[in-house]
């Protein structure tokens, strides 16, 4: 029987540092009280208790989350004392906020760290406008000196596809040896963007193959050619997000829309999430029958399930079957 478990996305904070152009991230000064960050984990410990999931991994984010470390920094911890091996905690961030005490936190609790990353030239850019991609990259190499494991997270964009700038991260990425995955936006790109971004992603993937990179740690969008299959996006299943004032919703991407309960309510809820009707993800999710006779399907997965419409934009999954081709071509999946 395979194990079922879940990995929420935790909004610590809605403050950032920061001003990416992409980001869905409402950006307003809330951070989760310590009321909501008790029913958090006290959710969480009742689901173990009856059963129902196997495995937990919090997925800490924000805004940026060293933003308020001093708040929530004890939480997780809590739940790795209560459930050991079960219980795994990462996060996301940009780690423009890093100190001593930041990085002995994320050493001593093995904190699984994804950094967002979008280049090295006009990457993360601050409420001034200045790109902070070298900060973030010295404090990368700071916790690989360590021996700590870190992957980045790039989001192409009109930003950083006109410099060429994520060719010049790939060669980052294979120096210091760090798992890397590159996604598009979803909510709309042109078959123009299509080709561009299919441009970029051969560059990027000649780069790494010229570098001996382990292309089993690269991943485009939901394609992880390290595996033989993947399960796709597991929003309103495996996957929710929490938000700052205990609202759940089945994405991070979609906060601050349709609420499907309150984690402080008296609740059960995976019994939630497999009855709620606001978001066809999920328990409710069925493929589309274009991606079942799709070449890239056994990979894709129908990519992003809530903001990636096969029926709306066809450039998304042009670009996607373009890239899977590519894969294949370069042999990059494993046999």
């Amino acid at each position: 029987m395979n194990k079922f478990g879940m990995s929420p996305w935790i909004f610590t904070t809605n403050n950032c540092n920061l001003r990416c152009p992409y980001c869905f991230e409402r950006h307003y000064n809330q951070s989760m009280s310590p009321e909501v960050w008790e029913a958090t984990n006290n959710q969480f410990l009742s689901l173990f208790e009856k059963g129902k999931i196997d495995w937990l991994t919090y997925r800490l984010s924000g805004g940026e989350p060293f933003f308020n470390f001093d708040e929530w920094k004890d939480y997780p911890l809590i739940m790795k004392e209560k459930l050991k091996e079960k219980f795994r905690c990462s996060m996301i961030t940009n780690l423009t906020i890093y100190n001593e005490e930041i990085r002995d936190w994320i050493l001593s609790n093995n904190i699984g760290t994804a950094v967002s990353l979008d280049g090295v030239i006009n990457s993360k850019i601050d409420i001034n406008g200045v790109s902070t991609a070298g900060k973030v990259m010295a404090s990368i190499e700071d916790l690989r000196r360590h021996n700590h494991p870190v992957n980045i997270l790039s989001v192409m964009s009109d930003t950083n596809l006109p410099t060429g700038e994520l060719v010049d991260l790939a060669q980052f990425a294979s120096n210091w040896n760090l798992p890397w995955k590159v996604d598009f936006n979803h909510f709309g790109i042109t078959q123009e963007d299509s080709d561009i971004m299919y441009e970029t992603v051969v560059k990027i993937a000649e780069k790494l193959i010229s570098n001996s990179y382990n292309m089993g740690m690269f991943t485009f969008n939901m394609m992880d050619i390290g595996v033989a299959c993947s399960g796709g996006c597991g929003a309103g299943k495996t996957g929710v997000a929490i938000d700052t004032d205990g609202k759940v919703y089945p994405c991070q991407t979609v906060a601050g829309k349709d609420v499907i309960c309150n984690i402080t309510d008296d609740i059960d809820l995976l019994d939630v999430l497999k009855s709620q009707t606001s978001y066809d993800v999920g328990f409710r999710y069925e493929y589309p029958e274009e991606c079942k006779s799709c070449k890239a399907f056994y990979h894709c997965r129908g990519s992003c399930h809530l903001n990636h419409d096969v029926n709306r934009n066809k450039a998304s999954c042009d670009l996607l079957t373009k890239v899977y081709q590519l894969f294949v071509d370069r042999q990059c999946f494993p046999m």
